[in-house]
């Protein structure tokens, strides 16, 4: 369902979900310790099998699951990728996902190819009653903010799932805050893959070094932007994925293929750090 809101001015629970991406194994394996980790729930695709047991077994920790969709097509065409959606959402429905992140589209699609899929799959959402958000990502519809800026002002029901380290890569700078367009953007946005991109990639090898500080400043203060807006819509939660990849998002050693940094110490680093601070804000 969709947000429930409180007086404008209360403060937003802030709930950080760890995504399975990267983690080697079974998910068995996986959900004890990302529980004893602190995480509310997990974010990604559903699982090919064993969905029951995965349900059960979220329901046992008591965590919370976002479920990731990724629409594909043999023809790319915006019907085939709107078919795509609402399959992976009616198969995944008997896990109850709190909501729903959907990597949405092409990047190649006219804007006129990508208004006919948000337009079927808002009317799916609303007809559903279904929370959904659309990425900000590389090679979908919301690859850049002018596109995306477009077609929030043309669909008022459209939700972000803000993943801005793909903007920074794609258009290969810290963007100014009018060129991220943060101002309208952030009141849509009700998710977030916090990863700290920089202009040549779309993931720093480890936002603790020093030499990524400008990168980190630039995020979080796009981040606590987007906090700010929940705050003055009276939204009563805002969700946070701490999305560090393994290789070859991660970085490596030349030969070796040794990582850089550990995605799943790093992402526990970034959401102690978002905890803290949007506690004080």
């Amino acid at each position: 369902m969709m947000s429930a809101s409180t007086p404008s001015g209360s403060r937003p629970t802030l709930t950080v979900y760890r995504h399975l991406w990267g983690l080697d194994g079974d998910w068995r394996g996986w959900l004890p310790r990302i529980k004893a980790a602190g995480y509310a729930g997990v974010e990604g695709p559903p699982p090919v099998e064993h969905k029951h047991e995965f349900a059960a077994a979220l329901s046992e920790l008591g965590l919370g699951y976002v479920c990731q969709l990724i629409t594909a097509a043999p023809d790319n065409s915006a019907m085939g990728h709107l078919q795509s959606f609402k399959a992976q959402i009616e198969s995944a429905l008997p896990l109850r996902p709190q909501f729903f992140n959907s990597h949405s589209g092409v990047d190649m699609w006219p804007l006129d190819e990508s208004r006919r899929f948000l337009a079927g799959a808002l009317e799916f959402a609303r007809t559903q009653g279904l929370d959904i958000s659309h990425e900000t990502h590389r090679g979908r519809i919301f690859f850049n903010p002018r596109d995306t800026l477009q077609l929030v002002h043309e669909f008022p029901e459209l939700c972000l799932t803000a993943d801005l380290s793909h903007w920074v890569n794609v258009c290969e700078r810290l963007l100014d805050d009018d060129t991220l367009g943060l101002t309208s953007l952030a009141p849509r946005i009700r998710h977030i893959h916090a990863r700290v991109g920089y202009p040549q990639g779309p993931q720093v090898p480890d936002p603790r070094a020093p030499q990524y500080a400008e990168a980190v400043a630039a995020h979080e203060r796009w981040w606590s932007e987007i906090w700010r807006a929940r705050i003055a819509n009276g939204q009563t939660q805002l969700t946070l994925t701490p999305e560090y990849g393994p290789p070859p998002y991660q970085q490596t050693a030349p030969f070796t293929e040794a990582p850089l940094a550990d995605p799943w110490e790093v992402s526990l680093w970034m959401a102690s750090r978002l905890r803290e601070r949007f506690a004080a804000q």
